[in-house]
């Protein structure tokens, strides 16, 4: 038996701070989502909620990713797993200390109407592409400063689940020998576990 896709997520805030500022910025990203880990198309994606807290001047960045509840910030009717729609909000200070009680950020809850002083920009994009703050593209994946570009292995060992015949052929689209090759493999399976 195995695991096919692993979740990961921060168990606490992250602390980051700007020497030449002062500036302290408590982060929680959103979770990561692997999957394709034994079988399958390899693959990862970015999921739910993240939010970057900035005590000194109460700006508090909230962003969902994916498929999320409506908030503070309006979203398309329909998010898909690679959209995200967020903003930039000035706070009541008081906020912060219901962040810093929040033992874990999976506890916090995320903004509520009545937190926000102001509302400084909006973000939407996607979170491998374009991001736009109040429709301006800030960061492109194609003309950015840093365009992103996938990365192969050099080497792959033989016995990586990219070879199998059912990824192969799924990749090059020929769904019906891909299905006929997965059923092939999962009978050799089954028949070799009556063996044991």
């Amino acid at each position: 038996m195995g695991i096919n896709t692993v979740y990961s997520y921060l168990c606490h805030w992250v602390l980051a701070r700007v020497k030449a500022s002062g500036s302290e910025y408590f982060i929680k990203l959103p979770d990561i989502e692997f999957g394709g880990l034994l079988y399958g198309e390899r693959n990862y994606r970015v999921t739910n909620r993240g939010f970057i807290f900035e005590r000194k001047s109460s700006l508090f960045c909230e962003f969902s990713i994916g498929k999320d509840k409506k908030r503070v910030y309006e979203v398309k009717p329909k998010m898909k797993f690679a959209d995200l729609a967020g903003g930039i909000f000035r706070v009541k200070p008081d906020l912060g200390e219901k962040v810093m009680g929040c033992p874990k950020p999976k506890s916090f809850e995320g903004l509520k109407p009545e937190h926000i002083i102001e509302t400084c920009c909006l973000i939407t994009g996607k979170w491998y592409g374009d991001i736009f703050f109040d429709n301006v593209c800030y960061k492109s994946k194609k003309e950015g400063p840093f365009p992103m570009r996938a990365e192969r292995l050099k080497y792959v060992l033989p016995s990586d689940s990219i070879w199998r015949e059912d990824v192969i052929y799924k990749i090059w689209k020929n769904f019906e020998v891909s299905n006929r090759e997965k059923e092939r493999l999962e009978n050799l399976q089954r028949n070799d576990r009556k063996l044991r």
